[in-house]
């Protein structure tokens, strides 16, 4: 005997939000779960890039989105981009200047990898900064490319 959920909650003396479904978005095997999870892996491996790029490196990797999606998904996961520079940490010098570019391409790399990371040796620094290099050179999709990689 099929009944409306009017009548039934009407006979029951419920209030028919008390039996309704979550929505799928909300469960955990909502239909954008999968992104979701990448959004916030993405994120955390790239903390100083925001959800425009993060649409873009989506699509290019094959998920079926638009920016408008992506933008509500980034919102609603509560990512961001951090809008002032990290405090300094202990144990650093705070009455040093960051430094100032006298020669072509002198402080290119500072904000997406220099400012976010801690360096304890020099060693440490190059296979940080190479690596930042590579991902930016040759993974990093860039506006006036087209949103293509430099190197493809």
């Amino acid at each position: 005997m099929k009944v409306s959920e009017w009548f039934a909650c009407r006979v029951t003396g419920q209030n028919r939000s008390t039996k309704r479904r979550p929505p799928a978005a909300t469960t955990p095997a909502g239909p954008d779960a999968g992104l979701r999870a990448w959004l916030r892996a993405r994120a955390k491996d790239h903390p100083r890039r925001g959800f425009r790029p993060a649409y873009h490196d989506a699509r290019g990797e094959g998920w079926n989105v638009n920016d408008k999606k992506v933008q509500r998904l980034w919102r609603d996961e509560g990512l961001r981009v951090r809008a002032t520079a990290p405090t300094q940490a202990p144990g650093r010098l705070n009455d040093t200047e960051p430094p100032t570019a006298d020669a072509p391409n002198v402080v290119w790399l500072r904000d997406g990898c220099v400012n976010i990371n801690m360096f304890w040796s020099l060693a440490q620094a190059r296979v940080v900064i190479s690596d930042w290099k590579v991902d930016y050179n040759h993974r990093r999709r860039h506006s006036p490319l087209g949103y293509q990689a430099p190197a493809v």
